[in-house]
């Protein structure tokens, strides 16, 4: 995905831990330039921090 298609409280597909799981995105954060996304797994109801939009594999309702 690009940077630009990402839009907090939308719910995305992303590679954790080596598996494809949803997580919902919190909040946009931006440090030195550089654009990060604080989610949570809705798996296991924990936050991560997504550093790149590439992690990001498609939203969750288009592919369910």
């Amino acid at each position: 995905m690009l940077k630009k298609d990402v839009v907090v409280g939308k719910t995305y597909w992303a590679k954790v831990s080596n598996n494809v799981v949803p997580v919902t995105i919190i909040r946009e954060m931006t440090f030195q330039g550089r654009t990060r996304w604080l989610a949570r797994n809705t798996k296991t109801n924990r936050e991560i921090y997504i550093r790149s939009a590439a992690r990001l594999r498609g939203e969750y309702d288009a592919m369910v």
